[in-house]
């Protein structure tokens, strides 16, 4: 029998198992549940139409095409499902979803995707732009040959770009005349955001900024990342999925708990006699018996450093979202938990959010809204920090989960946390099932010497918990291989959603990764030891390993050909993500033999 055959023979007895073939079904509908939520067509799985109301039948055409994507992707798949690494079933999910919006971008069953198509054939005609296609990246534009890659828009990007003229029609923007007015009117004001400097950005970003102002006859989707939004539905963006929205006041009742919570003793008292009953650090250190008014200032400043972190992506109480009558809210079940009294808030940013009557408070949706970097933190935050299906349901954590439920604003969403969490369930059982009939093609991580220039997930059973978070260990670059043979080595830490990079952070595409694309953290780098490290994930060239090196010794070296991220702005949910990942490296870094022994327990 030959060996295409063979695996074929393995693959019909694989899906005739009963619990195979429930793993499938379990999972379409999970994806038929998210693809309903975000306005995906089913007119590729020969659905006629969109969603019809009362057929539920469609996960079955989901399954089919599921099964077809796992066997034509089989080799693609493969290389990341051995790693070993428990995190392998957000690759696959998220490549399904991709599969899914790819086979739906059609001319005519969607006009927005239609003149997407219109536009790239348009741009791609004209002398004054050039188009760019390369292999696993979207397709791009600039109005030179020579110019600056730029990772995709978020939401906060796009409400900078100004629209010229918001009276014009869906038929008038299908004008060639006016589609090229418009690209260098997107292009420019884009350059100015990354300093005036000549930049190449993606045609769907420059086709989404236009269904922001101009009306389009179908709902239009909101846009999927490439790299962390489909890795975990988190909390959504509650400013942006409904046309007028209330703000939950149980939710943030919940979410002051859920603050005073992650204060330690100390930090709790400070804080609350210094914002609630406004005394001055002098009063404060003669209330908690400092000897002066230094003593209480550093679990002040802690307190105070962790308000604005948990608050950084929260609807309604983040920069740029806040809501006045929330916030008051939050504030008062604050003072309320600490049973000190609630007088007043006295942070300067807050002053004007008190005296409000709590009630319901609409908020304007930004149309067609994207995906923003806030979502794109809230994600990070989860992906990080927050324990996976196989952890909390594990009776050996749960206590652990007791106090994670305690602090975590994200798990602790009752609809929300059971839905992400069956998701994963599904995406899990059904990723270790295939793994069970892929044949491992790399050695593992304990046969492999690591060499600079790996990319290599450090082993997931050195996760663990801390102070109620579970930290998920995370993927690394080798920097600097063991030269004297002591066992450690030299690693950068990475993320996947480049919406989060920044200057200092190399953004590397899926063809210079050998597997998904991501960013290197250069300012990001510790020392573990080699036996912490997992299977082989993918591998960089040394080439572009000499450009983390330069980005080490300065952070805003340019690098040619290389996507160049957005500069910081003020209130950039970049900082607060800065300030996870530095989080994360703490708990990982000095991985070294001496201490596996009693890490992590």
């Amino acid at each position: 029998m030959s060996e295409q055959n063979h695996e074929g023979e393995m693959m019909k007895k694989w899906l005739a198992r009963p619990e195979v073939q429930d793993a499938l079904s379990r999972t379409a509908r999970s994806v038929m549940a998210y693809a309903r939520t975000k306005s995906l067509s089913p007119a590729f799985l020969s659905q006629e139409g969109g969603w019809h109301e009362g057929r539920d039948d469609i996960w079955e055409d989901i399954r089919s095409e599921l099964i077809l994507f796992i066997l034509e992707n089989r080799s693609g798949i493969q290389k990341i499902l051995i790693s070993g690494n428990r995190n392998s079933h957000h690759y696959l999910r998220k490549a399904f979803i991709n599969h899914w919006i790819e086979k739906t971008r059609k001319p005519l069953e969607d006009p927005q995707r239609y003149l997407y198509k219109h536009a790239a054939d348009v741009l791609r005609n004209s002398d004054a732009f050039h188009t760019f296609s390369k292999r696993n990246r979207a397709l791009t534009f600039s109005m030179g040959s020579d110019s600056l890659p730029i990772p995709p828009l978020s939401e906060e990007d796009m409400r900078e770009v100004r629209f010229p003229d918001q009276s014009l029609a869906y038929e008038s923007v299908n004008k060639k005349k006016v589609l090229l007015e418009l690209a260098a009117c997107f292009l420019n004001q884009v350059s100015k955001m990354w300093g005036k400097k000549a930049v190449c950005v993606e045609l769907r970003d420059f086709v989404t900024w236009i269904g922001r102002h101009v009306a389009i006859t179908q709902p239009v989707p909101v846009r999927e990342s490439r790299w962390g939004e489909d890795l975990l539905a988190l909390v959504p963006d509650r400013s942006s999925t409904t046309d007028d929205i209330c703000f939950d006041p149980d939710q943030v009742k919940k979410w002051a708990c859920h603050f005073s919570n992650r204060l330690g003793e100390k930090e709790r008292a400070v804080f609350m006699l210094r914002h609630c009953q406004h005394l001055s650090l002098r009063d404060i250190a003669g209330k908690l018996g400092y000897k002066g008014s230094s003593g209480p200032k550093y679990p002040l400043d802690r307190a105070e450093d962790k308000l604005r972190f948990f608050l950084s992506d929260l609807p309604w109480l983040s920069p740029g979202d806040l809501n006045k009558e929330a916030f008051a809210l939050f504030h008062d079940t604050l003072c309320e938990e600490s049973a000190i009294g609630n007088e007043g808030w006295a942070m300067a940013s807050f002053n004007e959010s008190r005296h409000v009557v709590y009630g319901q408070t609409q908020i304007k949706k930004e149309k067609n809204a994207m995906y923003s970097r806030k979502q794109a933190l809230a994600r990070a935050k989860r992906y990080r920090t927050c324990p996976s299906a196989h952890i909390a349901d594990h009776l050996d954590h749960e206590a652990e989960m007791r106090r994670h439920l305690d602090i975590c604003p994200y798990c602790s969403l009752p609809d929300h946390s059971a839905q992400v969490m069956e998701d994963q369930r599904n995406w899990e059982n059904l990723t270790k099932l295939i793994q069970d009939i892929l044949p491992p093609t790399l050695g593992r991580a304990d046969q492999e010497v690591p060499l600079s220039g790996q990319l290599r997930h450090i082993r997931s059973d050195l996760g663990g918990w801390r102070d109620g978070y579970f930290y998920n260990p995370p993927l690394v670059l080798v920097l600097e291989e063991d030269g004297g043979h002591s066992g450690e080595i030299l690693v950068a830490q990475t993320y996947h959603d480049s919406c989060l990079a920044a200057l200092g952070d190399l953004i590397l595409s899926p063809d210079q990764t050998g597997a998904d694309e991501l960013f290197v953290e250069c300012w990001n780098t510790y020392i573990i030891d080699a036996s912490s490290l997992d299977s082989l994930a993918g591998e960089i060239r040394h080439d572009i390993l000499e450009g983390v090196r330069k980005l080490q010794e300065d952070p805003v070296a340019h690098l040619e050909q290389m996507i160049q991220p957005k500069p910081l702005t003020a209130d950039d949910s970049r900082i607060h993500f800065r300030e996870l990942e530095a989080e994360v490296s703490g708990r990982f870094r000095n991985l070294i033999k001496p201490k596996l022994s009693d890490s992590y327990q």
